[in-house]
């Protein structure tokens, strides 16, 4: 996105290294609190407000690149490019492979909750169950369908509605578990790169 985009050029200009530490630490915490804020949106959430968090969180990400694999890369002695590249690999890697399991169970874990409270709350003897259904088959009978259909596709309406609910709940929840990781583990590399920034060049490479 172009907030992305410039969220990089603008890091990538910052000459000292300070500086880019304390955007990455600000990147990460920005992007883990843009997922907590998507975790918010549900079915009524209009398409201007999704585009404004997508929007705020592609500039905090953006940060992350400049911030961290330049500020890092230049730290580097070329012969030990091959064992930093490796262990890059391998950090990447991690998340991408546990990430989406943990976030796939808290999803089902989250959708299960949510269906078993809304299958307490919503029971035909309910007044606003009632009412919900009856404005439902109100609405199937101006369309000249009869009493009996009208009552299924009611039900069936409300059903799906819950579902979808149900789902939007789950979803929410595997965003909150993604915020939480994002924001933890981002603090936890950018905060020690922050304290310690360390020398320009440095080999380790062993003697």
């Amino acid at each position: 996105t172009i907030s992305m985009a410039a969220s990089v050029v603008a890091c990538a200009c910052i000459p000292n290294r300070d500086w880019r530490h304390l955007s990455l630490l600000a990147g990460v915490l920005g992007a883990s609190a843009c997922v907590l804020w998507l975790s918010t949106t549900g079915l009524a959430t209009s398409n201007h407000a999704l585009a404004n968090i997508i929007a705020v969180w592609g500039a905090c990400v953006g940060t992350i690149p400049a911030s961290f694999l330049i500020d890092e890369v230049e730290t580097l002695d070329k012969a030990d490019m091959p064992s930093a590249a490796a262990f890059a690999i391998v950090v990447l890697a991690t998340p991408l492979i546990l990430v989406p399991s943990l976030m796939g169970t808290a999803v089902s874990e989250g959708r299960v909750a949510a269906y078993e409270t809304q299958r307490e709350l919503v029971r035909p003897e309910r007044p606003v169950v009632a009412e919900t259904l009856a404005r439902g088959m109100d609405r199937f009978s101006r369309l000249g369908l009869d009493g009996k259909q009208t009552a299924v596709l009611s039900s069936g309406t409300l059903g799906a509605i819950v579902e979808l609910e149900c789902a939007t709940m789950g979803v929410q929840s595997g965003l909150r578990l993604l915020a939480l990781l994002t924001g933890v583990l981002g603090a936890c590399v950018a905060i020690p790169l922050l304290m310690f920034p360390g020398n320009r060049l440095t080999n380790i490479s062993p003697q």
